[in-house]
């Protein structure tokens, strides 16, 4: 597994590599680590005055890394098409069941994560946040 393979990880202070405690198999490859950008996910990103992304002040979920491995988990054994391609790597938008119990256990989120060309055993986790549900 390479680091730097971001430039944008850089940017939070809470980006953590975990190693999956057991492998997946996402679109034929073989998935043993994460990146995870833990305060993107947990606050969401809001812009500035000057227009620059920054992290907003107030939490919309509680994450742990041990939560964002069981949404990968839900990967194990998916064939996806990215939504779009940066360069060599690709994109993925997906909506996702909540698979923590507690206050999110019946919402839906959007994961988005990107996959690389090098190294392959790599999903570097975006950001997941509840989709905002419809009233009838």
């Amino acid at each position: 597994m390479a680091s730097g393979t971001d430039k944008k990880i850089k940017l939070f202070n809470s980006v953590s590599v975990k190693k999956l405690i057991k492998p997946i198999v996402f679109n034929g490859k073989m998935i043993t680590h994460i990146h995870v950008e833990l305060d993107h996910i947990n606050s969401g990103l809001s812009k500035d005055d000057t227009g620059k992304s920054k992290l907003k002040d107030s939490k919309r979920t509680n994450f742990s890394l041990n939560d964002i491995e069981k949404f990968i988990r839900m990967l194990d054994g998916e064939e996806l098409a990215p939504a779009r391609y940066e360069g060599r790597n690709c994109i993925f938008n997906v909506k996702i069941d909540c698979p923590i119990s507690g206050p999110f256990r019946e919402r839906r989120f959007l994961m988005v994560f990107k996959t690389f060309h090098s190294p392959t055993d790599l999903i570097h986790t975006i950001t997941i946040f509840p989709i905002k549900q419809r009233s009838l």
